[in-house]
C-alpha cells in the first residue's frame, strides 16, 4: 500500500471527496514504473518529467 510519507514531491497536492471521506492520491517512492495507473487512469497519472517514476498530476 503506498505510503504518504514516502510520496513523490511532484506529485499534485490536495485531496478529493469520495464517498463522503477526504482522499489524497499519490505514487509513493515504490514505484517501480510498470505504468498500470497510467494505463487504468491516464487523466491523472502520467510518467513524470525525467521518466524516473509516475506522478498524480490532477
Amino acid at each position: 500500500m503506498a505510503d504518504k510519507t514516502e510520496k513523490w514531491e511532484d506529485n499534485i497536492g490536495g485531496f478529493s471527496i469520495v464517498a463522503g471521506k477526504k482522499v489524497s492520491f499519490y505514487v509513493d517512492k515504490e514505484c517501480i514504473l510498470c505504468s498500470v495507473c497510467e494505463e487504468v487512469a491516464p487523466s491523472n497519472f502520467r510518467m513524470n518529467d525525467d521518466d524516473s517514476h509516475d506522478i498524480c498530476f490532477k
